[in-house]
């Protein structure tokens, strides 16, 4: 009989399985070792089929309760599914496994902290600084969970340690946020400088620090980086904004269109061509940008902005009513027409979603 011949049909769509372990199904894991299971799991988890990926790993762990790589992969693929009280409990049986894994305590605390869990994962990412107190990422992942509490200047504290250890871009800009939060606007744009100047930055990083500086050079000059690695909404909405500001009304307006081409559900690219529009005298068609701006999002009017500048069409048309009654609604919810930057508000809400607070209360 030749090697061949022994071979069983079942066996022969195994190994076809382990070839191309993504379309077949994972049912057929059941008596796979750990490390063909491991390179199934991956595959699965990679092309986000993270249900298929718990299946493998499911048969493979009742076969070998001690495989801690197997109890690993599945809480990645569990932490793909959103089930973060199953991946911390993945987590911990890898730790019970694996005491002194610093990694596994982050894992553990990142699940705990998407579980809305903070202070297990707060007590988690202390576990693994206490393992290694050299990783600037530890102190990162505690940073945040003490962001998520509101306990900002611990945050701060941990996060400069971070910088410390490691100054990375994403280290200065959740720093950048914090001092926001505590009032420190001149140690935050520090930090901002330090992200605009990076060599290291990536675009949206040098975006969003030039645009909490107020930078509209280095914005500009950012954004027209971004745009060359293809069409983006919010850059050519912001180009649009930096045209607008330099009253080349024209080029503010084309970008507008190319914006709203990409997606004319968001209110952002309508408000800038309606404002850019008013100013340069199309004044109906400012109205009507406007006014679709504030219907696509009522929540979202930029501090009045939307209000103001149609309430300065509404004057030119001789709908005295209707400006009045738009220009109280602007200075109600507080637009100054002298603000020529970032207002403080708007600062304080940038620094929100830099520190990750503006989602915390959502998960």
């Amino acid at each position: 009989m030749t090697p061949l011949a022994s071979i069983t049909v079942k066996t022969i769509v195994c190994l076809l399985c382990a070839i191309t372990f993504l379309s077949c199904p994972p049912v057929l894991a059941a008596k796979w070792p750990p490390k063909v299971a491991s390179e199934l799991a991956q595959g699965y988890i990679k092309a986000g089929k993270y249900a298929d990926a718990i299946v493998v790993l499911n048969d493979s762990l009742q076969a070998d309760p001690n495989w801690t790589d197997g109890y690993i992969q599945r809480a990645a693929a569990e932490f793909g599914e959103a089930k973060f009280a199953s991946a911390t409990e993945d987590y911990s049986r890898a730790i019970a496994l694996k005491p002194k894994d610093k990694l596994l305590y982050s894992l553990r605390g990142s699940a705990r902290l998407y579980a809305d869990d903070v202070l297990g994962a707060i007590e988690d990412y202390t576990q693994a600084i206490q393992l290694d107190p050299n990783s600037g990422e530890y102190y990162y992942d505690r940073a945040l969970a003490y962001s998520n509490l509101r306990k900002t200047q611990l945050a701060v504290g941990d996060i400069s340690k971070a910088i410390q250890i490691q100054p990375k871009v994403s280290n200065y800009l959740m720093r950048a946020g914090l001092r926001l939060l505590l009032d420190d606007k001149k140690g935050a744009m520090e930090d901002f400088k330090q992200v605009a100047c990076s060599r290291e930055a990536d675009l949206d990083s040098k975006i969003n620090a030039n645009i909490a500086l107020c930078d509209r050079s280095g914005l500009f000059s950012a954004v027209n980086l971004k745009l060359a690695h293809g069409p983006d909404y919010y850059a050519y909405v912001i180009r649009a904004q930096v045209y607008s500001h330099r009253k080349q009304f024209q080029q503010a307006q084309a970008d507008c269109d190319k914006a709203i081409a990409n997606n004319a559900q968001k209110p952002e690219a309508f408000d800038v061509r309606g404002s850019a529009e008013i100013k340069s005298g199309q004044t109906q068609s400012g109205i009507n940008d406007l006014s679709k701006s504030i219907a696509l999002d009522p929540e979202d009017v930029c501090e009045g902005e939307q209000y103001f500048f149609r309430a300065q069409g509404y004057v030119r048309l001789g709908k005295t009513d209707l400006a009045a009654r738009d220009k109280a609604i602007a200075s109600r919810l507080g637009y100054n027409s002298e603000q020529d930057c970032m207002t403080d508000k708007q600062l304080k809400d940038f620094a929100r979603k830099l520190t990750g607070q503006a989602t915390s209360n959502a998960r």
